[in-house]
């Protein structure tokens, strides 16, 4: 391996202490937000508590959302730190440092670069801070796949057998683990990839012919087959059912969990989440395709197919998020990356990537300032939003930062002058991503989870052995989190399902919105206790 200089390793570091502060500050100082962290955290509980270590549950019953490897790692992350959100958000952290540093050398090896700036572009935008910080598994299986996609570059430019054999083995590992957080994707998209890249290149045949492909494929099967085999042994076609047609084949062809959305999905999700790079992008991608056949720019056409099929493929699922299109961060990276340190960049495109920036900067400035007046608007029509604690001039200070960082970088862009854009532009998002921790997030969630969760933990304090958790008419896997039991579940409507859970002789407690409190009327022995928000809690079983 060649020695790094010493302005290399302080690179580095920077970025490494950059992502740490992105990732860790206050990690675990609000509460879980419903749906995902809260289901990922219990069914890696309830995994520590009833020692199935093949099955992943939720409140007592399998589920098979994802595979395992997810649940382990937090049921690790309990025994070190104990059970709180700082456990269940940890790996996501540490997976957005690694994959900082990731990016970091391979943009110095394959850019003939340092990799800052690729490594800076990834670190400061809204999606990666988000996922940085959440329990979920987006950013886990980001890093599997670009070390997965890293090695398939390397499988199909290497020239000795040697190093293909190690890239095809790196590969195969890197995509087991993401088979194993995320599922089928963590193959399927590798191979696209492959077999899309290679034709274009010319060196499918000889990659397929080498002989790392065999072993590679071995390692890939030893590490994935066992649980899958197992799970499927335990519970049969209810995986199958479950696991590979509900969860993969119906979301990809159907629309899960109310999720679904038009196929430019992806364009908005990709201009605000890769925000403030994104202008740069349309000329990064036509840079990257006119000049593929350059000194330097096979690997800048190697990201451009990674981000296009990336974009595609989940442009063509009825199902959308856009923390999916995660993986496609760090080719955008480095293809704007490329962009800006390329000197001989165009006026005209550094032009086109200002006037982007700038309609942009300003309309999300105007967006922010005027969310007080929309929440105003809105508070007499939705409960939770007029009991919350709510700080207006945040807003403010957002439109400012948004107008006063955009406009900066934006004219900069315009007479190109690129060390001037990136300073403005990452410092903006640097002390949005400041505000996004100290007051955003904080605020949030004590509009969409305090006051639920502050009724549950007072709810949990009162709790005995043997009394019974309601929930009725809503969806809130937090519920289970904090309120350290399994809960039972009635659907909106179904009052006499309602009536028995509540009927003596056991003590059960009620959650329930506001809006529904009229099905418990007339209910014998059912009795209010607190308010919170838009929910309430009742006190039934008791002889009337």
């Amino acid at each position: 391996m060649p020695r790094i200089p010493r302005p290399a390793w302080l690179s580095l570091l920077g970025i490494l202490l950059l992502a740490a502060l992105l990732f860790f500050t206050h990690l675990g100082a609000v509460g879980l937000f419903d749906a995902d962290e809260p289901a990922y955290a219990v069914a890696a509980l309830e995994m520590r508590e009833t020692g199935d270590w093949v099955t992943p549950t939720f409140n007592g019953q399998p589920r098979f959302d994802k595979p395992v490897l997810f649940y382990y790692l937090i049921a690790l992350a309990y025994a070190v730190f104990g059970v709180n959100e700082f456990a269940v958000r940890c790996w996501s952290a540490v997976a957005g440092l690694l994959l900082a540093g990731l990016i970091w050398d391979l943009g110095r090896r394959r850019m003939a670069s340092r990799g800052g700036t690729a490594a800076l572009l990834f670190l400061t935008n809204p999606l990666t801070w988000l996922l940085g910080r959440a329990g979920v598994t987006d950013m886990l299986l980001a890093l599997c796949l670009t070390s997965c996609l890293a090695c398939v570059y390397a499988v199909l430019t290497a020239e000795g057998e040697g190093g293909r054999r190690r890239a095809w083995l790196g590969a195969a590992a890197s995509s087991a683990l993401a088979v194993l957080i995320k599922g089928p994707v963590g193959l399927v998209l590798p191979v696209l990839i492959l077999l899309i890249y290679g034709a274009f290149a010319g060196r499918l045949r000889r990659a397929l012919r080498g002989p790392g492909v065999l072993p590679a494929t071995g390692l890939f099967l030893a590490a994935v087959l066992p649980w899958y085999l197992l799970v499927l042994q335990a519970n049969g076609w209810a995986f199958v059912d479950a696991f590979i047609i509900k969860h993969h084949l119906v979301r990809y062809a159907g629309e899960v969990s109310g999720h679904g959305a038009p196929v430019w999905f992806y364009v908005p999700a990709v201009l605000v989440g890769f925000f403030p790079w994104s202008a740069f992008l349309p000329g990064a991608l036509v840079r990257a395709v006119r000049r593929r056949r350059e000194a330097g720019g096979e690997w800048l056409w190697y990201c451009a197919v990674w981000f296009g099929v990336t974009f595609l493929f989940f442009s063509g699922a009825h199902t959308k998020l856009p923390s999916y299109l995660l993986p496609a961060f760090p080719p955008m990276a480095f293809l704007v990356a490329g962009w800006l340190e390329d000197g001989a960049a165009p006026r005209r495109a550094w032009r086109w990537g200002a006037a982007i920036l700038g309609a942009m900067g300003l309309a999300l400035a105007a967006g922010s300032a005027a969310v007080p007046w929309i929440l105003r608007a809105a508070a007499p029509r939705v409960p939770v939003l007029a009991a919350a604690p709510y700080t207006g001039w945040v807003h403010g200070l957002l439109a400012v930062l948004f107008a006063a960082g955009t406009a900066t970088g934006a004219v900069a862009a315009w007479g190109a002058r690129r060390r001037v854009a990136v300073g403005a532009l990452a410092g903006m998002m640097l002390l949005l991503a400041a505000a996004l921790v100290q007051w955003v997030v904080p605020l949030a969630h004590a509009v969409l989870q305090g006051p639920l969760e502050t009724l549950v933990l007072a709810m949990r304090e009162r709790l005995r052995p043997g009394d019974t958790v309601v929930v009725y008419g809503f969806n809130a896997p937090s519920v289970v989190f904090y309120a350290g039991r399994r809960v039972v579940k009635v659907e909106r409507g179904d009052r006499e399902g309602l009536r028995r859970e509540l009927s003596p002789p056991r003590r059960a407690f009620a959650l329930v919105r506001i809006q529904d409190r009229g099905d418990l009327a007339g209910l014998p022995g059912v009795f209010p206790l607190a308010q919170g928000g838009e929910y309430s809690v009742y006190l039934g079983g008791l002889s009337p």
